[in-house]
């Protein structure tokens, strides 16, 4: 999977893949790897019907030692796309989001996070003390929104965190 992303993105200079997994944490974690479905693959179990997956050792860092191994003043975008796994990994950017360098995070939230005890509730608790508004994305637009039980509907969407005070160009 990470190679057809690199293969996607190396002529574009605003893109950077780096070769480690992330993490909160750096060492070794386990992937749950599906060689056939590479998309299903993710550190969290998932049970994915008539699926086995393989137990693959990978290298993990945090993001803010990517972030300060590649020398990057600000983060525009931070895309994560993890199976679930997300929450751990913007725990992995602390700092950055504590020195309000990152200005956009998209990530995905669904019925997957129920295994890895990441609900909604937790990325609000986690961002929003640093400034960050939280919203789903639809198309053409974010709905921001304060924490309400209701979101915690399970279905898989994309979700915005946009530091409030950032420039609204970057989305409204």
């Amino acid at each position: 999977m990470r190679d057809s992303f690199v293969a996607k993105y190396q002529r574009d200079d605003r893109v950077t893949v780096v070769p480690p997994g992330l993490s909160d944490d750096p060492g070794t974690a386990t992937l749950c790897e599906y060689p056939d479905q590479p998309r299903l693959s993710s550190i969290v179990r998932y049970p994915h019907k008539g699926q086995v997956p393989s137990e693959v050792e990978v290298v993990a860092t945090t993001g803010d030692q990517i972030v300060q191994s590649q020398a990057f003043a600000v983060v525009d975008l931070l895309k994560i796309d993890v199976g679930s796994f997300e929450l751990s990994i913007l725990r992995g950017f602390a700092t950055g989001l504590h020195q309000r360098a990152i200005r956009l995070i998209q990530f995905e939230y669904g019925r997957s996070n129920l295994n890895s005890w990441s609900l909604l509730l937790e990325f609000y608790r986690f961002l929003e003390p640093l400034g960050y508004g939280i919203g789903e994305v639809k198309p053409g637009r974010v709905e921001f929104a304060d924490y309400s039980p209701a979101r915690e509907n399970c279905f898989l969407t994309n979700c915005a965190a946009k530091l409030l005070d950032s420039k609204p160009e970057i989305v409204n």
